[in-house]
């Protein structure tokens, strides 16, 4: 008996492999009733039993209940549209994951990869690097004060 039952946990009662999903399937439908409901109920409670809408008679409270809804039912739906399903994180990660399997595991050229022409610019060494051009230098002071340090050494008799 031990022996059917380490087979059992070893070979038959294995984790399932993840796979990819577009969605969470049939739960958002759920899900989205189950809030449309609760929309409902809670607007209901609201306005007959808690006596929290402020009319005095039965049409006024169905006029404050159905507003209740209504309202409601639209912020839902403009939260739904202004919400992205795929944050910005994500998308920029699964741009990087696409690059690295065309790189590495499909071998596509890289846009990049060509051989340097004559007509492009070579490579500039600049002997004070605190005259170099914005941006080819980072710089952890600002460049007005490494000018300045620079300018009163320069300055200095040797």
């Amino acid at each position: 008996k031990t022996r059917i039952d380490s087979h059992k946990m070893i070979f038959d009662c294995r984790r399932p492999i993840p796979k990819k999903a577009s969605d969470i399937g049939n739960w958002q439908g759920i899900f989205q009733t189950m809030t449309g409901i609760s929309i409902v109920v809670n607007s209901c409670l609201i306005c007959f039993v808690l006596d929290g809408s402020g009319a005095s008679t039965e049409a006024g409270k169905v006029w404050v209940f159905n507003a209740i809804q209504y309202v409601l039912f639209i912020l839902m739906l403009v939260t739904q549209v202004l919400v992205e399903d795929e944050p910005f994180k994500m998308k920029v990660q699964l741009a990087r994951q696409d690059t690295i399997v065309d790189t590495y595991i499909k071998k596509v050229a890289d846009e990049d990869d060509e051989p340097m022409e004559d007509d492009d610019e070579p490579m500039v060494i600049h002997e004070n690097w605190l005259r170099a051009p914005e941006g080819l230098v980072r710089r952890t002071v600002p460049k007005k004060e490494l000018l300045a340090e620079a300018a009163e050494r320069d300055d200095e008799p040797m």
